[in-house]
């Protein structure tokens, strides 16, 4: 480890106004440059905005070093992608090695964001969004908290090669940077988000249409989409004695059914 590098980390961390002002700074400046997001309340996102908001945080939190370790590291950098897959976290940081070597070429660095989950937030009738213990007023802010604490597992990768949010390592280190009071998001789940608009629940007995007939079933599970276990003498039989066929269905087209 860098002097330089151990300096920052031993740093007592920025002013919370200092914080504020350049968060609001990194927001605006990302805003104005983006062809795709419109507004805090953005419809759309792009990994062009990730990579950008990357590179003005990489500036103003960190100095540049952020970037010149992943290049030590790194020959392919760190890859953005958004994915409407993460159902119970706003995001994830991943560090891949290529077989058992260390070398520059087999080290690669991964951020998603659940750009679902974010867009599931914000609207008409949502609950108060929280992220890192801080209460976010629109996507953007919530974006920005996400995006922060996934820096905080970079930067630990990046150093010791391993991250852990329960630690008070990081709790420390995105507390002093960017001024978290919590290790964890609270953005309201894709789950959430499903019980809300159509009030199915995990457990209620549901109808739905396949292939022209009426299916009748038990919500098992909601992602995206829900999973109904259906009654059939025919189907995979299950630990609690009974056959079912499983189905995968979009909660907008299940309805209840009063018992």
């Amino acid at each position: 480890m860098t002097e330089r590098i151990q300096e920052f980390i031993d740093s007592e961390g920025w002013d919370k106004r200092v914080i504020r002002e350049k968060q609001a700074d990194v927001g605006e400046i990302l805003l104005a440059g983006s062809r795709h997001m419109g507004g805090v309340n953005f419809e759309r996102l792009s990994t062009v905005d990730l990579e950008r908001m990357f590179e003005l945080y990489d500036e103003m939190f960190f100095g540049g070093m952020l970037g010149e370790m992943v290049r030590e590291q790194s020959k392919v950098g760190v890859k953005f992608r958004m994915s409407n897959r993460l159902t119970r976290s706003a995001g994830k940081t991943r560090r891949m090695v290529k077989g058992e070597g260390r070398r520059k070429e087999d080290v690669r660095y991964e951020i998603v964001i659940g750009a679902g989950m974010l867009l599931d937030n914000f609207g008409e009738g949502r609950r108060e969004a929280k992220a890192c213990g801080l209460v976010c007023e629109n996507r953007l802010e919530g974006l920005q908290r996400v995006f922060e604490h996934e820096l905080g597992h970079l930067f630990e990768m990046l150093v010791w090669e391993r991250s852990s949010c329960k630690q008070a390592r990081f709790k420390g280190l995105v507390g002093k940077w960017f001024g978290h009071l919590e290790a964890t998001h609270e953005l309201m789940t894709r789950r959430e988000a499903v019980l809300r608009a159509y009030e199915v629940e995990i457990g209620d007995w549901v109808w739905f249409e396949f292939e022209g007939r009426r299916v009748e079933g038990r919500v098992n599970r909601i992602t995206r989409r829900a999973t109904v276990l259906a009654p059939s003498r025919d189907g995979r039989l299950y630990s609690d004695g009974r056959r079912y066929e499983k189905y995968y269905v979009g909660v907008g087209d299940l309805m209840r059914v009063a018992l």
